[in-house]
């Protein structure tokens, strides 16, 4: 592993050779993501089961599959794989489906859980921001809103291009 990565990955930021702006936000959000895999594994949660919870805990009621796709980027496979194990856990429930929607319900057991163990994990991260004041946090709010919609603007304008194999497909990274 080569020294920059080294010094990333153990929290050191290398001053002297700065990244451009974009790979200095992947690294804090590669590293951002690792921490929340840790506190998954922490936890005993799959990473997927923690970001369902976590949804359902902030968001309440109403979540579809559908919904968490959208929100989260995770594949349908993962996200089915997901509300299935926690389903056989008994941790959840889908309920009826109503206009094409089926929602992800919380049983009794799911919600202690999210009790004792998801919102506590929110509470201690807004404990995060205690020491940030009013005009830190509406700026940094305000300043990932930007980044988000003009990304989002970027991703829409983008052409559908055909999809590129990877040598993990057997191809040989060329368009099919």
């Amino acid at each position: 592993m080569n020294e920059t990565v080294n010094q990333t990955l153990n929290g050191v930021t290398d001053v002297a050779n700065p990244a451009s702006t974009i790979g200095r936000l992947n690294r804090l959000s590669d590293e951002i993501n690792a921490l929340y895999h840790r506190a998954s594994t922490k936890m005993g949660f799959a990473d997927s089961d923690m970001s369902i919870l976590y949804m359902l805990c902030d968001y309440g009621h109403g979540l579809t599959q559908s919904d968490i796709i959208s929100a989260t980027g995770m594949s349908k496979q993962t996200v089915n794989s997901s509300v299935s194990r926690m389903a056989k856990a008994g941790w959840l429930t889908l309920g009826q489906k109503d206009h094409r929607r089926r929602e992800i319900v919380l049983t009794e057991k799911g919600q202690e859980i999210n009790d004792k163990v998801i919102h506590p994990f929110m509470e201690m991260e807004e404990h995060l921001f205690d020491t940030w004041s009013d005009e830190e946090k509406s700026i940094y709010l305000a300043l990932n809103r930007r980044y988000r919609d003009a990304l989002a603007a970027m991703v829409d304008a983008m052409p559908v291009s055909k999809r590129i194999r990877s040598v993990d497909d057997g191809g040989d990274a060329s368009a099919t």
